[in-house]
């Protein structure tokens, strides 16, 4: 499977050479290269066969800065939750230390 994709880019490259592909110095691609390769790795999602042209599809700045506000959300949740947390235990020993008195 991996010899015949490295067979019909290489095809790809020779009929339009003037069209955006994937970063060439991932190709020949090669089975131990691939395995290692984690899911947000740019081969997976480089957007090529989307057709986008998007920032977000093709800039990996943008991608990560994407990514950085996705987490500063989650760690605002955190936050949240943290504080709900802080307001039972505080509710919790308003009233066990009120029943102790």
């Amino acid at each position: 499977l991996i010899k015949r994709f490295n067979n019909r880019f290489a095809n790809f490259i020779r009929n339009y050479p003037g069209q955006q592909v994937s970063n060439v110095t991932d190709h020949p691609l090669e089975y131990n290269t691939l395995k290692g390769w984690p899911l947000d790795h740019r081969f997976w999602n480089d957007g090529l066969y989307h057709h986008s042209t998007a920032p977000w599809a093709i800039d990996m700045r943008v991608r990560e800065g994407i990514n950085f506000v996705l987490t500063l959300e989650r760690v605002r949740e955190e936050f949240d939750l943290i504080a709900e947390e802080l307001g039972r235990a505080l509710a919790w020993a308003g009233i066990t230390l009120q029943c102790d008195v």
